[in-house]
């Protein structure tokens, strides 16, 4: 993977986890339910496209579009990515009085994984 699309990656990562415990340390879940939209926009940040594009694709399609032209260590690092970024959503959820939609949230990082995991075995 080139380093500059590495970096930019793990500085993705990197802002959205201080972002997310910022906004949980608070205590307050309007303040979790309003960090959610940051989210959204890394999301479509990292697909490159508006959310509309890919929130109602199945795991598999996504992780397609995120692999779409390229190497097998960037797709698995991007698909790393946006299952990073949806543990953080089931983080802002559960505070947020949304326990359903949290656990959703995990499960979906997990599919994406393991996905990953089984297109890319070496690189995962």
């Amino acid at each position: 993977m080139a380093p500059q699309r590495q970096d930019y990656l793990l500085r993705l990562i990197e802002e959205l986890g201080r972002f997310v415990r910022e906004a949980l340390r608070s205590g307050e879940p309007q303040r979790a339910e309003a960090a959610l939209p940051a989210l959204v926009q890394a999301q479509e940040r990292l697909f490159a496209r508006p959310a509309a594009q890919f929130v109602g694709l199945t795991p598999e399609a996504q992780v397609d579009l995120l692999a779409f032209a390229e190497s097998p260590a960037t797709a698995q690092e991007k698909c790393a990515t946006y299952a990073a970024i949806l543990d953080y959503a089931a983080e802002l959820y559960e505070p947020a009085g949304r326990p359903a939609l949290a656990l959703a949230s995990r499960e979906w990082a997990n599919t994406v994984r393991a996905i990953a995991a089984t297109r890319w075995p070496v690189s995962a």
